[in-house]
Formats: C-alpha cells, sequence, structure tokens
C-alpha cells in the first residue's frame, strides 16, 4: 500500500482527492525492468529515476509495495519501482526483473496527490474489499501510474491502484 498520511482520518474529513469506482478486470502479465526501495514509499522516485536512467521510459511506470505502512515501521517499507518492459527485453546487470502475475484484479483509479493516496488504500480495503465479496491474492498491491509527476501537477496525478483479487 502506498504510504501517505499517517492519520487515517485526516483525509476523509476533508474535501480534495477521493478514490474513484472500483472495477474488477482480468489483467495480462506485465515484466517489469526494476530498482528496489526500502523506506519511506514517498521516497520512491529515487527508484524510479534510477530505472529510468537505464532503461529510458518503454512503457507504463509501476510499484510494487510489500508491505503494509500501518503494520511496518517506515524504515523497513520495502517496495519496488519499475518500468514496463517486453518479455525479451535486456534489463541491464544493475536493475531487477520482476513479473505482475495475470489474472483478476480490483481497480481504482485515484486523482489526486500521492501524499493523499493512503485514505483511498484505507477505504479499498476497510469498505469496498469487504462489502464486495472479493478475496485478495497473496500478491502485494500494485499502482500503475497513467500521469507523469515531472509534468502533472500533484492533484491531477492519476493512478489505478491495482488489488490482486484471487
Amino acid at each position: 500500500q502506498a504510504g501517505g498520511s499517517r492519520h487515517p482520518g485526516a483525509a476523509s474529513s476533508q474535501e480534495g482527492p477521493s478514490p474513484g469506482p472500483v472495477r474488477v478486470e482480468e489483467r495480462s502479465e506485465l515484466r517489469l525492468a526494476v530498482a528496489d526501495h526500502q523506506g519511506s514509499y514517498m521516497d520512491i522516485g529515487w527508484a524510479f529515476a534510477r530505472v529510468v536512467d537505464r532503461m529510458g521510459a518503454p512503457g507504463s511506470k509501476v510499484a510494487i509495495y510489500d508491505d503494509d505502512p500501518d503494520a511496518v515501521p517506515e524504515a523497513a517499507l520495502r517496495s519496488t519501482a519499475g518500468v514496463v518492459v517486453d518479455p525479451e527485453a535486456e534489463v541491464p546487470e544493475d536493475l531487477g526483473s520482476r513479473v505482475v502475475p495475470a489474472g483478476r484484479y480490483a481497480v481504482m483509479r485515484y486523482t489526486g496527490p500521492y501524499s493523499a493516496m493512503h485514505a483511498a488504500y484505507l477505504w479499498l480495503y476497510g469498505q469496498w474489499l469487504p462489502a464486495s465479496g472479493q478475496e485478495p491474492r497473496n500478491h502485494p498491491v500494485v499502482e500503475e501510474y497513467l500521469t507523469d509527476p515531472a509534468t502533472t501537477p500533484p492533484t491531477r496525478a492519476v493512478t489505478d491502484i491495482l488489488l490482486p483479487l484471487r
């Protein structure tokens, strides 16, 4: 889950970014060229810069968030920044390769600053998931960035949050 507010109720009590509707869809496997990151999820930009520096930007930017920021100390949070590459693409030795598996995902489009995204996760996991009758798959959540933070104001950033489902 992406980082953000450490005060879950704060973002929900004020106007501003809000989660969009959730759709359930089948998604194809994605192969990523990646750089690992440990620490605050808000600092993953350094890992993205490393990947883009080595690979260019061949495809979508994707992040995998391995830990729950409400359960793991910030300094120990693990995540991976990546760009989508062709299955046969060569990945430099100083980067890794990781696959986002094919399957069913709950996809929630979020518009707004990354720093306020935590409230969207709280809603997705705390309200939508229990009411949906769906069960999460044993795979970390994935974010696909549909806008470039270098050229998009934070309030207009668009991200698809992908919750893997059984």
